[in-house]
């Protein structure tokens, strides 16, 4: 019985490898369709120069473009970040002002790939 479950063991162990690489060759030809997609798009320009950003790929700043559109609307870098979502929330009373974690609003997705790219940066 024991040597039975050690050799279903050792199989599943012998088939990650398998399936890892499988997984890695997918996003990459995923990523490669992507690229092409984004190639063609009028504000790839956009895409290419987000992705100067630190923490910031292809996937990333395409979502970002995708759900914020044009950043040329907004007048200052504090009104993209609000838009997104990663303002931290504020309680002021007087002249004491403490600041806490971000807030909940924001659209969803934008707000997750910034959250996403920034714990990736460290």
């Amino acid at each position: 019985m024991v040597s039975g479950i050690f050799a279903r063991k050792q199989l599943a162990f012998a088939e990650m490898p398998k399936r890892v690489l499988e997984a890695q060759a997918r996003v990459g030809r995923l990523e490669a369709a992507l690229g092409e997609a984004v190639e063609a798009w009028r504000i790839s320009p956009l895409v290419r120069n987000l992705q100067a950003l630190r923490g910031i790929r292809l996937a990333s700043a395409a979502a970002l473009v995708t759900e914020v559109g044009d950043l040329a609307r907004f007048d200052t870098p504090k009104q993209v970040m609000a838009y997104v979502g990663q303002v931290p929330s504020e309680h002021s009373s007087r002249a004491r002002t403490q600041r806490g974690g971000m807030t909940r609003a924001g659209k969803p997705q934008p707000k997750v790939t910034t959250a996403i790219a920034r714990e990736l940066v460290g």
